[in-house]
């Protein structure tokens, strides 16, 4: 590969030399003005003239404007060269999985990582631009200009930021789907492998925490943590209706998770027909079901007693979660 790479250097030396040589010639021999040839020699190459053709983004200052074309030119020539070396690279990295065969596993872990780089790097290659001209600096530095553009540049940055996480959880939620699908059909197909369904339970585990958090993420930071892009101080009351909301989902949830092994339990000893290894099972869930319901009063009982202590705020904090189906977390009604 080395003498391929010195053998095509030396060619293209030896060319460059004769063509030289010639041109150096014919100039020897005419009268007429470089500067002429080499315009004349610029324009048989029909390359692109940024004469009066400054780039939509360029400055309009007098020779600036030429300056700033050409390197926005050279940025767009490599985002399109990056984004084609991205894809590249991903499409590899599919091709790797796809063939792995027996080395799947030490495969996977490996493309995983080139992937998540790979999409790393095109996250900012894409939003670069925009955060420099309309957040960090502005088209002409206006964003450092006053405290007012400041603000107003963190405003559009804040749009920008939320565009960007909204894509990561329509995103994510689509990969805890497939996620779910996938361990659902493994379950299906397992056999009654203990290794198999403790592994799909892991993973199942993991994909509810993930959407968990991903839900409750821009309420708590937005509208607890920094209320009014963090202008006012944290926002007890909101946590207070985030928190009593949450347990009464799960309180709801666990009680009515509580009837189905109820049931479950009930058709165990049904079909146990004296077999003590079904009957041990129906008496572990019936355990687990009346601790589930007892858990779910009792947290459910909790919520309304510091509803009623908390005083004025907290009846109204109760009202908003009386009227849980009609508010769906809109809050404005809170104190």
């Amino acid at each position: 590969m080395k003498q391929f790479l010195k053998q095509t250097l030396l060619v293209t030396v030896l060319i460059a030399s004769i063509l030289g040589g010639v041109n150096f010639a014919s100039a020897q021999g005419t009268t007429t003005d470089p500067l002429d040839d080499f315009t004349s020699t610029i324009d048989k190459t029909n390359l692109p003239r940024f004469e009066g053709r400054p780039h939509g983004d360029s400055s309009i200052e007098p020779g600036a404007d030429i300056i700033t074309t050409v390197i926005f030119q050279v940025i767009d020539f490599m985002k399109y060269l990056l984004g084609g070396i991205a894809i590249l690279f991903i499409t590899v990295s599919g091709i790797k999985l796809i063939t792995a065969g027996k080395t799947i596993d030490e495969v996977s872990e490996k493309q995983k990582e080139s992937l998540k780089y790979i999409l790393f790097g095109l996250m900012l290659v894409i939003v670069a631009d925009s955060f420099v001209k309309e957040v960090l600096f502005g088209d002409y530095g206006e964003c450092i200009a006053s405290s007012s553009n400041a603000a107003e540049c963190a405003k559009r940055g804040s749009l920008h930021i939320r565009g960007i996480y909204n894509f990561v959880e329509i995103f994510v939620g689509s990969i805890a789907v497939l996620m779910f699908v996938l361990a659902g059909f493994r379950l299906a197909t397992s056999a009654g492998a203990e290794e198999v369904i403790e592994k799909q339970k892991k993973r199942l585990a993991t994909a509810l925490v993930g959407i968990f958090i991903i839900g409750l993420s821009e309420f708590v930071v937005q509208d607890v943590i920094f209320p009014e892009a963090g202008q006012t101080l944290p926002n007890v009351s909101r946590g207070q209706f985030m928190i009593f909301k949450l347990i009464n989902f799960i309180s709801s949830f666990v009680g009515a998770l509580s009837v189905i092994l109820f049931i479950y339990a009930g058709f165990l000893y049904v079909t146990a027909a004296g077999g003590e290894e079904n009957t041990t099972k129906a008496k572990k869930i019936l355990v687990g079901a009346v601790i589930g319901i007892l858990v779910a009063f009792a947290a459910f009982g909790t919520v309304r007693t510091l509803t009623r202590l908390e005083g004025r705020e907290g009846e109204a904090v109760e009202n908003v979660i009386d009227r849980a189906d009609e508010s769906d977390f809109d809050t404005t009604n809170a104190p």
